[in-house]
C-alpha cells in the first residue's frame, strides 16, 4: 500500500490531468487542474470542499475525483 501511496504523491501535472480525464464524467475538469498546476503532492490533499469552492466544480465530479484519489492511497 504505502508503494501506491508514494507513486501518486510523485505524479506531475500531466499524470494527473490524465487521471482526471479518464474519471467519468469528469474529462472536462482536467484542463482546470493543468491550469492551477495540480500535481500528485497537491491532488492527494484537496477536499472537496477545495474542489468545490476553489477549482469551481460541481459537487458530483468533486465527490467521484475525491473517491478514485481515496482509491489510490
Amino acid at each position: 500500500c504505502r508503494n501506491r501511496a508514494e507513486d501518486i504523491r510523485n505524479w506531475s501535472v500531466e499524470d494527473v490531468c490524465l487521471f482526471i480525464s479518464r474519471l467519468d464524467g469528469c474529462s472536462l475538469y482536467s484542463e482546470t487542474f493543468r491550469e492551477q498546476r495540480v500535481d500528485g503532492r497537491i491532488l492527494v490533499l484537496l477536499t472537496t470542499d477545495h474542489m468545490i469552492k476553489s477549482l469551481g466544480l460541481k459537487l458530483g465530479p468533486a465527490v467521484l475525483i475525491s473517491e478514485a484519489v481515496t482509491k489510490k492511497l
